[in-house]
């Protein structure tokens, strides 16, 4: 199965619209750091996936029914939500 992953949005529709497919966690460190520096340098850090499963019927078949959040900290703030996977990895 593709690891996928997707950014958090007030939508299903519009959270599913971001997907995009990764190597593995070290790939999507890389891709979302990237992404965030581009507008805030050094603002987010410590990309993680939560080793939480939430079964999700409404997704897509290759989601295989489950996300797992994917979080950071930025802001202050630890373990904030910016998107979901369809993978853990440590």
């Amino acid at each position: 199965m593709a690891k996928l992953y997707r950014h958090h949005r007030g939508l299903l529709s519009d959270s599913l619209a971001t997907t995009i497919e990764v190597a593995g966690l070290a790939d999507l460190q890389k891709r979302l750091q990237a992404d965030w520096d581009s507008f805030a340098p050094g603002y987010i850090s410590n990309i993680r996936i939560k080793d939480n499963p939430s079964q999700d019927p409404r997704l897509p078949r290759e989601w295989g029914g489950v996300s797992y959040y994917v979080v950071a900290d930025f802001d202050g703030y630890t373990g904030q939500c910016i998107g979901m996977s369809n993978f853990f990895e440590e």
